[in-house]
């Protein structure tokens, strides 16, 4: 992850934005690439 809570806060307004077939292909993506437990923390968690 390049970390940073832009970064995440800007993957979190992607997903907003994302169709349901998208948000399936990036899940297999991050899935392929091990980082799909990233993903779901930073789609999981709210803003403070």
């Amino acid at each position: 992850m390049a970390g940073g809570l832009q970064d995440d806060e800007d993957v979190k307004n992607l997903f907003f934005i994302m169709t349901d077939s998208e948000k399936e292909k990036a899940y297999t993506l991050a899935k392929k690439i091990k980082r799909e437990k990233n993903l779901k923390k930073i789609l999981s968690h709210k803003k403070t």
